[in-house]
């Protein structure tokens, strides 16, 4: 989507009702007009990450709020496609081991240590049936837990592992192991998943 649709909704009201940008920004009530200038065209970006600058601008235009929110809504949603598609689009069969420390401390050794937390998968492993590929992942586990000393420089001591053999988002693509490698059947929702970024966490 680009700003089209957005652009035609705001400027085409704040002609209607005879406003210029300036007027606009006195009548939603903000007195740094720099600011609400730069609010005003990141909108049109869609990197708008005000809602209280969204709020009294329909207001100001005398406009329902949802026909501002649902074109950011829009928008948002083709973003999150866009990375859904990229991500398929990279991802290679792994295990990755999650750590006490979901933000990395220092923050700048994580990029350093992040690709330490993964064990890639190959033909072979994922050839094998689910019982044969438990037993594998057990042997991986163990060996990198021992080669890591148990933790990760940054990430903090392993807590448990996630091995993912295809990509999806919901909880059955999420295999979850204890640090001694022993599968864990019906683990719950609110075990940690996602690796997140070298520089921080980011749960889906």
């Amino acid at each position: 989507m680009d700003e089209t649709k957005l652009r035609n909704l705001i400027i085409g009201r704040m002609e209607e009702l005879a406003l210029s940008k300036r007027q606009l920004f006195e009548k939603m009530g903000r007195r740094n007009l720099s600011k609400a200038s730069r609010h005003f065209h990141n909108l049109f970006e869609f990197h708008a990450g005000f809602s209280s600058f969204v709020e009294d601008l329909c207001e100001a235009l005398e406009l329902p709020l949802s026909s501002v929110q649902d074109i950011l809504n829009e928008y948002a949603e083709e973003e999150r496609q866009k990375e859904i598609e990229y991500e398929r689009s990279i991802f290679r069969p792994h295990i990755v081991c999650m750590c006490s420390n979901a933000l990395p401390s220092p923050i700048f050794a994580g990029g350093a240590a992040f690709h330490r937390r993964f064990i890639y998968l190959d033909e072979k492993f994922m050839s094998a049936d689910w019982e044969t590929q438990k037993k594998l992942a057990k042997e991986l586990i163990l060996k990198h837990f021992q080669e890591e000393n148990g933790a990760i420089v940054a990430f903090g001591p392993i807590i448990h592992y996630v091995m993912r053999l295809e990509y999806g988002l919901g909880l059955q693509y999420y295999h979850i192991f204890d640090i001694q490698g022993n599968y864990i059947e019906n683990a719950s929702p609110d075990l940690q998943r996602n690796p997140g970024q070298p520089m921080g966490i980011s749960l889906r």
